[in-house]
């Protein structure tokens, strides 16, 4: 039975998509970076940036910056350097406070060492740091 409507016609053409230039394939990757191009590795808990992006400053910034050393180093605890973060635009004190801020989120736990880089651990499931009326209420040493 042909009522006259072909199929074929009404397909979106694959080499174009809506004549916007974009190649469109069911295999096709989103993105490959090129070689020796920086990228994040992901995933990364939405939950986790937004707690980050609500933080004051440059905490933002931090964050991404740490996952991206967790990314290259497959660890979820890693050394910073903070002056590494002015790529980002952000100096040395701010990436420390914007460390700071991710920390009295719950995000990250830091270990710091005079003269040496802070050991930071990002935090998959965010924790708030008690204070000091709860702490005494839970029973714990502050």
């Amino acid at each position: 039975m042909n009522n006259g409507i072909n199929a074929d016609d009404l397909r979106v053409p694959t080499s174009d998509f809506l004549g916007t230039g974009l190649q469109t394939s069911a295999l096709q990757p989103l993105y490959k970076p090129g070689k020796g191009e920086k990228f994040l590795k992901g995933p990364i808990p939405w939950s986790w940036l937004q707690g980050a992006a609500s933080s004051s400053g440059k905490a933002l910034h931090v964050a991404v910056a740490l996952w991206f050393f967790v990314g290259m180093s497959r660890r979820l605890t890693v050394a910073v350097n903070l002056s590494r973060l002015g790529d980002l635009g952000v100096s040395r004190d701010s990436a420390r406070r914007g460390l700071h801020a991710l920390e009295k989120r719950g995000l990250v736990f830091v270990q710091r060492h005079p003269g040496r880089k802070p050991l930071v651990t990002v935090l998959l499931a965010p924790t708030k740091s008690l204070g000091a009326s709860e702490a005494v209420s839970k029973g714990v040493d502050k």
